[in-house]
């Protein structure tokens, strides 16, 4: 037998299950995740804590994230130290994870923990730790001392901010009303987010004109920030409420003209035509309804204003529109509930209507490795963190996808 002729091939054949086996160790991370989650779900953090340190030292795309929950189970379990040294090295090595915010927060909690004194910027990190944990009663006391310490003076404004909202959410109204009142009174950076909620603390109250007039401080005072298109979609939905359909009218035609681009667009071709349907002024509901299905396909809207045009057109007798818009909602809107309502219409089982779409494994790693693998544990509410806002303005088909996604994820893991 010829060793030499066959040396190669076997040693080749060595040399590769060696670097499979190497690749497989320094990268993958089976279900250690998704175990370790689940372990420190159910606050057995001595069990997760091996399960999360292993998913680090892989070279995994969400060791970032095994390493917050490693410092919380650390935390848990009294191990101040080390869990310190956790938080710290991803603040330092992953600023832009989700987290890195929180960990911040628990870095002031270890000290509290060991009964240290805190400076005068780790007690407002450690008030706005409370607020981001929804502990709002607690963040409330914090921040009420806040705002009386001179030696956080700079931060009085975006305190009284954060006092109104802990208050809002705990249904203080009058209370947040007034913190919010006090928030404007110092500069600060969200002062145009104090302006949104003292609005919607006005509503709260019932005090309808006052939040109008908010809102209209908002998107006239401040028409490049995000919230001007909300505050103008929100005032003419408070104009709707009380039936005053020409304020609403003027404010939403204001909005498209401002912000034609926006996602907002497609509400106000809605709540136009809805509020034209109303009053039985069904040629103009039907124009609002028609131009909006037209202009803003792709918006939230897009399904409402596709069915609501196929019903205006019913009414109007245009029988033969009628069909090829609720046809057109099952089709370019499947599996939407506007969709459903068209098949019924109808008198039709919804039907499996194949699309052009981006392939299953594009779909998939639309967000990233990031997001796919938090997906595969099972990390729902992960995942949801790391695409964060980027959901809001993506494609339809994605968000449809991606919400499924979650969705099963959730249900996967129990919530």
């Amino acid at each position: 037998m010829n060793l030499k002729k066959h040396f190669f091939p076997i040693s080749a054949i060595l040399i590769t299950l060696a670097l499979l086996f190497i690749v497989k160790e320094y990268f993958f991370v089976g279900n250690q995740y998704q175990r370790a989650k689940n372990h420190f779900n159910e606050k057995r953090y001595v069990e997760a804590i091996p399960l999360f340190s292993a998913v680090y030292r892989k070279n995994s795309p969400i060791k970032d994230y095994a390493l917050y929950y490693l410092g919380e189970a650390l935390q848990e379990t009294k191990q101040f130290d080390q869990a310190e040294a956790v938080f710290r090295e991803l603040i330092a090595n992953y600023p832009a994870n989700p987290y890195a915010a929180i960990a911040k927060y628990r870095l002031v909690q270890l000290k509290v923990d060991r009964g240290s004194s805190l400076s005068a910027s780790e007690r407002y990190d450690y008030a706005l730790g409370l607020f981001m944990d929804r502990d709002y009663g607690p963040a409330s006391v914090q921040f009420q001392k806040i705002v009386l310490e001179r030696t956080l003076a700079q931060k009085r404004g975006e305190a009284f901010h954060y006092l109104g909202l802990c208050h809002f959410y705990l249904r203080e109204y009058q209370i947040a009303l007034n913190s919010f009142l006090l928030a404007l009174r110092y500069p600060h950076p969200y002062t145009v987010k104090s302006l949104w909620w003292l609005a919607r603390t006005d509503q709260q109250l019932n005090r309808v004109a006052d939040a109008q007039v908010r809102y209209k401080q908002i998107y006239s005072s401040y028409p490049e920030e995000a919230l001007a298109p909300e505050a103008l979609a929100a005032a003419g939905r408070l104009a709707t409420s009380m039936r005053r359909y020409a304020q609403a009218d003027s404010l939403y035609a204001l909005l498209r003209a401002r912000y034609a681009d926006h996602p907002l667009a497609g509400e106000s071709y809605f709540q136009q035509g809805l509020n034209a349907y109303a009053q039985n002024d069904l040629k103009r509901a039907h124009a609002f309804f028609d131009e909006g299905s037209a202009r803003a396909a792709k918006s939230p809207y897009g399904a409402a204003l596709s069915f609501w045009l196929a019903k205006t057109a019913t009414k109007l007798g245009k029988d033969k529109e009628a069909l090829a818009k609720y046809k057109k909602t099952m089709v370019d809107y499947d599996h939407n509930y506007y969709a459903f309502r068209s098949a019924q219409i109808l008198g039709k089982l919804m039907p499996r209507i194949r699309r052009n779409r981006l392939p299953w494994q594009d779909e998939r790693l639309h967000w990233g490795r990031r997001y796919h693998v938090l997906i595969q544990q099972g990390a729902f509410n992960d995942a949801a963190s790391e695409i964060g806002t980027r959901l809001v303005t993506a494609d339809p088909l994605i968000k449809t996808k991606t919400y499924y996604e979650l969705a099963q994820a959730a249900l996967d893991t129990g919530f």
